[in-house]
């Protein structure tokens, strides 16, 4: 059984009363996981939550200076001679042939530069919003269950960075 935040603050007895309660609330949910706690579920954002003790140093954050794009780039070179493209405005993925085509390419991979590209395989990386907002067109269109999903996932308005010093500065 699940139960969302909200009602499990409610059960306890919480309710913020002060504007520094309803602060702490707003960071301990609200910021913390881009939902109100009536959309949190105590199951997998309390008792199920991984944290970076659970998995140890070599996992969960990514300590490349170098940033996402050199972790893209090596698991694409350990993709067997899969080709990665960087900073190209996806405009629309079409099966050629169909979605059960044979082909040796079966997609075409269309950019805002007007660049063509074929793969066997694509992976979409684009925010929610922009795949709700239709500024990918998939051809065939995506499975309903699949469209139905995205449709009901939000945007959430923040970034959530771990930063990690050498020394104690503060």
């Amino acid at each position: 059984e699940d139960y969302s935040i909200a009602s499990a603050l409610q059960a306890t007895g919480w309710r913020a009363s002060t504007p520094l309660e309803a602060a702490v609330e707003w960071m301990g949910f609200d910021f913390e996981y881009a939902a109100r706690p009536a959309e949190c579920s105590v199951r997998h954002n309390v008792l199920e939550e991984f944290t970076y003790e659970d998995y140890g140093d070599g996992c969960l954050l990514v300590h490349d200076r170098r940033g996402f794009g050199a972790v893209a780039r090596r698991v694409a070179d350990a993709a067997r001679g899969a080709r990665l493209v960087c900073g190209a405005t996806v405009t629309a993925v079409e099966a050629r042939g169909g979605a059960d085509s044979e082909a040796a390419a079966p997609l075409t991979v269309r950019s805002r530069d007007g660049a063509t590209r074929l793969a066997r395989r694509v992976v979409v990386t684009s925010s929610v919003g922009v795949l709700q907002s239709g500024l990918i067109r998939f051809s065939p269109q995506l499975p309903a269950g699949l469209r139905d999903a995205i449709g009901g996932l939000r945007m959430a308005g923040y970034a959530k960075l771990y930063v990690e010093w050498d020394e104690r500065w503060w």
